[in-house]
């Protein structure tokens, strides 16, 4: 949600009745925060449970809410803390915010962005001590990976990347976003010396169970589609497999042995 205290007013949404919106309807509908649009008669906490009844999983982000509105959000039917730790308040002893809420709360999900940038190995490791099960590995990708340092955009803005780290081109102390691929961040988590079940269910199975995937995915077990990756001990793809058929194969990948 946009970076505001998550109790603030906001803007009216296109109908009182959202039905099913497309993916940009879903994304206008919570950009439009302007307090003077149309009155802003509606506040956010209204919004999520509009968003929550049309099927869609708010989340509370990136934003200055403190411990009580987060919790109200929770229980109004958001379910995500994206990018934890990163835009907003960190744990103070005395206003908290947003994080404080997410960790104690027993069926919030985190998503966590490991890249040895955003957030500091130790504050990666002390959440998956208390929240193990409740993380989901993000990347923030930007256009750049892959494709080595240089000059990029990141939507309007001018990115420039140096030694694998993106940051603003006008602001250049600001990350933006990362460079990373999700084998990356297990890789590290490896190094962390973060268990490496809990770190591989933070890459696949809990993502899938926050988006009510209904389809049986993240997990290797009876009954669940047959896509699979088989990592070498560098987390270099050594297979992989969709719907039990072969995609890549070791003759044509190199990564060590599985």
């Amino acid at each position: 949600m946009p970076n505001r205290p998550f109790g603030s007013r906001w803007g009216e949404p296109p109908r009182a009745n959202i039905g099913s919106p497309t993916g940009r309807e879903r994304q206008n509908h919570v950009d439009r925060h302007d307090p003077g649009h149309r009155g802003g008669r509606y506040r956010r906490m209204e919004a999520a449970d509009q968003l929550a009844r049309a099927g869609v999983i708010p989340a509370v982000g990136h934003t200055e809410a403190t411990v009580e509105q987060t919790r109200e959000a929770f229980g109004r039917g958001a379910r995500i803390l994206p990018h934890a730790f990163n835009a907003m308040p960190q744990l103070p002893s005395r206003e908290p915010g947003p994080l404080a809420a997410a960790i104690e709360d027993g069926h919030l999900v985190m998503e966590l962005l490991v890249d040895d940038q955003h957030v500091h190995r130790s504050l990666v490791r002390l959440l998956f001590h208390v929240a193990a099960g409740r993380i989901a590995l993000i990347t923030d990708a930007v256009a750049a990976t892959g494709c080595g340092d240089g000059a990029y955009r990141l939507g309007s803005l001018e990115v420039q990347v140096k030694d694998g780290r993106s940051r603003l081109r006008d602001e250049p102390d600001t990350l933006a976003g990362s460079t990373i691929f999700l084998r990356d961040a297990l890789r590290l988590l490896q190094q962390y010396g973060v268990d490496e079940s809990a770190a591989v269910a933070a890459a696949a199975l809990v993502p899938a169970r926050v988006i009510g995937s209904a389809a049986p995915i993240g997990l290797l077990g009876e009954s669940y589609a047959a896509d699979v990756v088989i990592w070498g001990e560098d987390w270099a793809p050594w297979w992989v497999f969709a719907d039990g058929k072969p995609l890549v194969q070791p003759s044509t990948q190199t990564g060590g042995n599985s």
